[in-house]
């Protein structure tokens, strides 16, 4: 499973819907939140984490930090 610095970063970033948001709400760089995204990444990939959840998080997260707005809805 992830560990529990890992689970912080991932529900940071989901609160505030971004790795810069994550990395203030933290006390961390945005580097580390993109070493702990990183991680729990690929421990969804191993399976020990719903991995559709986080990638439609990072995904999110990606076009939030561009700029970019869903259009499709």
């Amino acid at each position: 499973g992830l560990r529990p610095r890992e689970r912080e970063a991932v529900e940071a970033v989901i609160e505030s819907g971004s790795n810069k948001g994550a990395a203030r709400i933290l006390g961390v760089s945005v580097k580390t939140i993109d070493v702990y995204l990183t991680n729990a990444l690929e421990k969804s990939e191993a399976g020990s984490f719903n991995a559709g959840r986080l990638h439609m998080l990072l995904a999110t997260t990606a076009h939030k930090e561009r700029g970019m707005t869903d259009t499709t809805n």
